[in-house]
């Protein structure tokens, strides 16, 4: 049997400060943000950093395109592994 491996939301996705959510183009939500033992200012950094999860992602695939250097390209793999679990 064969199975798929499941895709992740299309992008782009959006904060949404004042409802503590990430969003997907459509506005629905996505994830949801948290306060935590740190500060608002890095509450807030984390989640754009989540929201610009697909815009890296595709730009890392396209990296390998390039001439990469084999230890850029090493990172960069590393990195496509992890957002799709493969690592």
């Amino acid at each position: 049997m064969i199975t798929k491996r499941a895709e992740h939301t299309a992008g782009p996705w959006k904060y949404a400060p004042l409802l503590d959510r990430i969003t997907e183009p459509s506005g629905q939500a996505i994830a949801r943000t948290f306060a935590g033992p740190w500060d608002a200012e890095e509450e807030d950094a984390n989640a754009k950093l989540i929201a610009a999860a697909p815009e890296m992602l595709e730009a890392l695939k396209k990296a390998l395109t390039c001439g990469l250097g084999s230890d850029v390209r090493e990172l960069v793999i590393n990195a496509i592994q992890k957002a799709r679990g493969e690592a």
